[in-house]
């Protein structure tokens, strides 16, 4: 099971088939979408960049990552979190 450091570029690796979304156990991502509408924003603005190559996919990727709450994102709780994907976005 893999653990991811970034939902952005985790979910594109699912999307163009370097990782298999079974494979993963959770991705701890720097983003802090708090409602419905921090995510709607959130993952338009990927679609666009990091997931053009297939955003129906990526979208459908992401719903099952939130159903199954395999996204944490610790700068809810705590603003100041950020950490880094300077060694690579899978644990």
């Amino acid at each position: 099971m893999k653990i991811g450091l970034s939902l952005s570029r985790c979910v594109a690796d699912v999307i163009n088939g370097v990782v298999k979304v079974e494979d993963i156990n959770h991705i701890i991502t720097n983003t802090c979408a708090r409602d419905e509408h921090d995510w709607t924003t959130l993952i338009a603005g990927y679609c666009r960049s990091n997931w053009r190559a297939n955003p129906v996919r990526a979208v459908r990727v992401v719903d099952l990552l939130r159903a199954a709450k395999k996204i944490v994102q610790p700068r809810v709780d705590d603003p100041d979190h950020f950490h880094s994907i300077r060694n690579g976005i899978w644990v």
